[in-house]
């Protein structure tokens, strides 16, 4: 059977909408790199300020944005109909009152919200694009009713001279909800011979009710095979030892999902914030030591050794935490016990908080458990027994046992010298 003039044109269309796809929005299933740039847009109480030149061609507005024009603020609700939110990045990343780019929606465009050039990429290696956005629309405010409009964003990666798209894809009619609501969508691409690309996000649609948006934490940066890094001493990311222990030493193992070769350099921080490569640290495993306090470490991974040094060509694992648990105050003895030899023997007792207990032993280093998880103790005989302080939660225990004693007192005897004289008296009546 031939095919038709109509089949012919629904084949045509078919095919140039696959032509014309480059892919969808999705996010790094691996391990993610350093952020390239992670635009969060700032904080404070005031509009603005205003984006560079070629970021945007929407207007900014110094207060709330009409179709077409953009604000900076730290809260989205410029207008009854919006929802009141906050922005979406944590106050410890940027202080409070952190900004987000709020945007009301051309009514005669489409417009194009953000624009970034990213340079000093590596060839032949796969990136993230990704950013946080919200639908500012109330639709409980019914002021839209059925007429409301969907935002919808389109995530574009381009060669620098913006005339070939690398990828693309769009997040799909995010409709009003019924409370603010900050959804991340992501795009992956991997260069070829690029080393500049140019990040866009569009508006899909047309301005009206409804279409207007608020975006925040716009990141870029680069992804690969996913490394895990774990300990054969610990399971999960965190190995816990007690503080007063002597220091410790601990073998980290990092495993990459892929059959690629890989390179890596460890590194290690105090705050999990600002991170230190670890001199001559550069093989799978690594042996940490004499660790005495908290410490975190992670690895970076790349499969070209000298990318180790570039964040936009590396990756990193997870990070793994050796934490040091706090010792317990040591409890308070009532005092050492005399008492006489035909007296009940005692209880010695050794007071805590309530969130510690007491174990007995027999020597002050070593020795014989005796009693286990009591602050009272009552001996055998007299002596020197002590007692050792643990934490309930952790196990903890404190290094210095306290000594606490029985002294029992023998009864005197009585001793007799010289002649004992019995009288005899007889009384007659």
């Amino acid at each position: 059977m031939g095919i038709n003039f109509f089949q012919k044109t629904i084949f045509l269309i078919v095919l140039l909408s696959a032509i014309t796809s480059f892919g969808q929005l999705g996010f790094c299933t691996g391990s993610k790199g350093s952020p390239v740039f992670d635009e969060n847009f700032g904080n404070g109480t005031n509009y603005g300020p205003q984006l560079p030149a070629g970021t945007t061609n929407y207007s900014f507005v110094t207060g709330s944005p009409n179709d077409g024009s953009y604000t900076l603020f730290y809260r989205t609700n410029l207008y009854s109909t919006w929802h009141y939110s906050l922005d979406h990045t944590p106050d410890t990343t940027n202080g409070t009152n952190g900004k987000a780019l709020i945007v009301n929606a051309n009514a005669n465009t489409s417009g194009e919200f953000y624009k970034r050039f990213v340079t000093g990429l590596c060839v032949n290696t796969t990136f993230e694009f990704s950013a946080w956005l919200m639908n500012v629309y109330n639709p409980g405010s019914g002021f839209c009713g059925a007429g409301e409009k969907p935002i919808n964003v389109r995530f574009e990666i381009w060669d620098v001279t913006e005339t070939t798209l690398l990828s693309a894809g769009n997040t799909g009619d995010i409709i009003g909800s019924f409370g603010p609501n900050w959804q991340q969508y992501g795009l992956v691409f991997t260069t070829s011979s690029q080393t500049s690309v140019v990040l866009k996000m569009k508006n899909n649609g047309v301005g009206g009710c409804g279409n207007d948006l608020a975006i925040d934490d716009i990141v870029f940066r680069s992804c690969g095979d996913l490394t895990t890094v774990s300990s054969p001493s610990a399971t999960g990311n965190t190995y816990s030892v007690c503080q007063n222990l002597s220091p410790v030493s601990i073998t980290l193992q990092a495993t990459t999902s892929g059959t690629a070769t890989y390179f890596y350099q460890w590194q290690s921080s105090s705050d999990s914030f600002n991170w230190t490569d670890i001199s001559g640290a550069n093989s799978p495993n690594y042996t940490a030591p004499n660790l005495n306090s908290m410490t975190f470490f992670r690895t970076k991974v790349a499969q070209d050794v000298a990318n180790l040094s570039n964040d936009f060509c590396s990756t990193l694992s997870n990070v793994f935490t050796v934490s040091f648990l706090s010792s317990p105050s040591n409890g308070i003895s009532i005092g050492d016990k005399v008492i006489c030899s035909n007296d009940t023997i005692p209880a010695l007792v050794l007071t805590t908080d309530a969130a510690s207990s007491v174990n007995w032993f027999s020597a002050a280093t070593g020795g014989t458990l005796l009693l286990a998880s009591s602050n009272a103790f009552t001996p055998p005989s007299g002596g020197t027994y002590y007692a050792e302080t643990y934490s309930l939660a952790t196990g903890c225990i404190h290094p210095i046992r306290t000594p606490i004693s029985l002294s029992i007192v023998p009864l005197p005897t009585v001793a007799i010298n010289g002649t004992i004289l019995f009288v005899l008296v007889i009384v007659l009546w």
